[in-house]
């Protein structure tokens, strides 16, 4: 039999693509940090609310300006050639 336990492997964070190790027996952690789990939770209902009809149209702008203000505040390194 495998002696390897569910508590010796190592996992992929979603949110954050960092590895850690399931450190309880039980169900397995999803997410490496009480931090990415939230942001998780940030993010669903993000995509809850964007789908929300009531919305005016200058609300649903100004939503989408927050979004992208969000989004471009995210630094991603240029590849070099």
């Amino acid at each position: 039999m495998c002696d390897l336990k569910y508590s010796d492997s190592e996992l992929k964070c979603p949110i954050c693509g960092n590895t850690y190790f399931n450190s309880k027996t039980g169900r397995t952690k999803e997410y490496c940090s009480t931090t990415c789990k939230n942001i998780n939770s940030w993010l669903s209902q993000i995509e809850n609310f964007s789908n929300n009809n009531n919305m005016t149209l200058e609300s649903k702008r100004e939503f989408r300006s927050r979004l992208t203000r969000i989004g471009n505040n995210i630094y991603l390194p240029r590849k070099k050639s």
